[in-house]
Parts: structure tokens; C-alpha cells; sequence
């Protein structure tokens, strides 16, 4: 996985154009995960509600600025999208456009329940949409094979829909929102077993490593929206605590691996692990409420303050750079 910025083809005696690479949508999707932390900070804990609010409109705003760009360069360089979803590597990023787009409508839809409600089906339809056209893609045989595998392939077909189970649900869709978390599910274990096998005995370059924090996510995702699908008063049910055990060996698995990233990781690529760590957050902020854990009002609170902080350095390190670049250079 990268997220360097390639040329594209141009006319000659043309400086050839920029490409925006799909993993810059990584931005939007930390930001608007870490609006989620917020939000149940805001819920649960009475946090003040200022930043989710600016965490969602600035992802917002990068998620607009991103669409449009990108969708311009494929309106002028024909097949760019179909090319885009049919990368090995970095076609599974495509999702990163919907799903996005989805939480901003989950959130937004308090104030606007109506159009809320009919941007978050929207959005769902048409991430199933891509998950159907990236997996019947992979399944032709097309890419090649388990070598290619890796957890960036986690994104459109099992957090995605697990994402659009909470969406749906968030939204008054109850129904609907099990059957994404079944379609989620089913993907959960096929493919994690698939990607899990690969990585154990394929040899993988070390652009691929940071993606295995699709683990957590789709882990987090998941268990958010058996909770919300399932909420108190009352104790965990069975579901809900074996998710949890799941959660729980998925993050410490990625704090095994801490020292792999460290070692792969560079740039823009740290993005990638915003969101594992948003959604992480937010789901043991909703877990320590309704497991009534002794204290937890003080865990909670460290954990939306660790994510806090986490994204903001991610931020510091890689966007302050290149803004400083570019200012360098006029």
C-alpha cells in the first residue's frame, strides 16, 4: 500500500497531471472515526459536543475537496476508475469513497432525519454496489490469486458493511442493518481466513504490513453494531461478549505488531491507522458503559484522550510537512 501521489499520462510537451491516490480518503475516514469516539464521549460521558462536530465538518470538507478532485481525473482520463477498482493492491480502497460519505450522513442526519435517512440508504447501496463488483472481480481470477491478499481487502466487504450496519441502524433501519452485519459477517469469516493464510505463508513486501489493521476495525465495527442493534438496559448477551473477546485478542495483536508498523509505515501511510484506532476507542467507550465496569467513567475518558492525541500527531507528522513544502517552494 502507498500513498504517494502518481503522474499521470498527459500530452506531450505537457507537465503531466497529478494523480490523487486512494488512500488520501484515509484522512476523512480517521477523522470522521475519531467524530464517532466524540460522539460517544458526548453520549455516554457528557463530553462537549464541539469536537465531534469539528472533527466531522473537517472531514467532511476533505472528503468533498478528495471526491471532487478524484472524480475529475476520471471523468478526463477514461477507464481511470474501473483501472482504480480492478488494482491489485490498491483497488479495495475505492470503498473508501461510500463508506466515508456514510458515517457523515449517520451523523448528520440528527439534524436532518429525512435527508439523513435517504443519504445513509444511498450511500449503503452503493457500497454494496462496489463490494459486489470487487468481489466478483476477485472471484473471475482476475488478480493474482493469494498472493495478492492482504487486509486492505478487509475494507468494502467485511468493516464496510459492518459500517453500514451501524449507519442503518443509527438511522431507525434495524432490519436492514442486521442483514449488512450478516453480509459482513459472512465475509468476516471467509476472507479473514483467506487474507490470514496469506499473510502466514506468502512473503509480503512491507507496503502491505500497515493494512492488517483492517482487523481491528472490521473487529470494532462489528461489535458497535451488534451493540447498538442490541441496546440495554441489561447485561452483554452471548453475542456481544464473544465479539468482545474478539476485540479484545484482535487489539492485542495489533500492539504486537507495533513494531512491524514502525518499521513499514511512512508518510501518509500512518492515515491508515486512524480509523482501527477511532473505532477502537469508540467501541470501548460504549463497552465499559454497559459492562457497568467499576470506574469506568476515568478508562473512558483516557481512551477517547489517547485516540485524541494519536490522530493528532498522525495529522502534525504527515500533513504539517507538506504544508510547510509547499511553503517553502513559492
Amino acid at each position: 500500500m502507498t500513498s504517494t501521489v502518481r503522474p499521470a499520462r498527459g500530452h506531450p510537451g505537457k507537465a503531466p497531471q497529478r494523480e490523487l491516490p486512494l488512500e488520501i480518503f484515509g484522512i476523512a475516514l480517521g477523522l470522521t472515526g475519531l467524530g464517532g469516539a466524540w460522539a460517544a464521549a458526548s453520549q455516554l460521558l457528557n463530553a462537549p459536543h464541539w469536537p465531534e462536530e469539528v472533527l466531522y465538518a473537517i472531514g467532511a470538507v476533505s472528503w468533498i475537496s478528495f471526491t471532487g478532485v478524484y472524480l475529475a481525473q476520471s471523468i478526463r482520463r477514461s477507464g481511470k476508475l474501473r483501472a482504480d477498482m480492478e488494482h491489485p493492491v490498491s483497488g479495495p480502497f475505492i470503498a473508501f469513497i461510500p463508506i466515508v460519505a456514510l458515517l457523515l450522513a449517520q451523523h448528520y442526519a440528527q439534524y436532518a432525519p429525512a435527508v439523513g435517512r435517504a443519504a445513509v440508504v444511498v450511500f449503503v447501496a452503493l457500497l454494496a454496489l462496489i463490494a459486489a463488483r470487487l468481489t466478483a472481480h476477485w472471484m473471475s481470477g482476475e488478480p493474482q490469486g493469494a498472493a495478492i491478499l492482504h487486509g486492505g481487502y478487509f475494507l468494502p466487504v467485511v468493516a464496510g458493511p459492518f459500517i453500514a450496519s451501524i449507519g442503518l441502524i443509527s438511522v431507525g433501519l434495524r432490519e436492514p442493518g442486521v442483514y449488512a452485519f450478516g453480509a459482513g459477517l459472512f465475509f468476516w469469516f471467509t476472507l479473514g481466513a483467506a487474507v490470514m493464510y496469506a499473510h502466514i505463508a506468502g512473503d509480503r513486501t512491507d507496503s502491505l504490513v500497515p493494512a492488517l489493521s483492517a482487523y481491528l476495525a472490521s473487529t470494532a465495527s462489528a461489535a458497535i453494531a451488534w451493540l447498538l442493534a442490541h441496546p440495554g438496559p441489561g447485561p452483554l448477551d452471548t453475542s456481544q461478549s464473544l465479539l468482545t473477546g474478539v476485540f479484545f485478542i484482535m487489539l492485542l495483536v495489533q500492539l504486537a505488531l507495533v513494531g512491524s508498523y514502525r518499521r513499514t509505515a511512512s508518510g501518509m501511510q500512518y492515515w491508515v491507522f486512524t480509523f482501527p484506532v477511532a473505532s477502537s476507542s469508540n467501541y470501548l467507550i460504549r463497552w465499559l458503559e454497559r459492562a457497568d465496569i467499576a470506574g469506568w467513567q476515568p478508562w473512558a475518558w483516557a481512551v477517547v484522550a489517547i485516540a485524541t492525541v494519536f490522530v493528532v500527531a498522525v495529522g502534525g507528522g504527515t500533513i504539517a510537512p507538506l504544508v510547510l513544502g509547499r511553503a517553502r517552494m513559492r
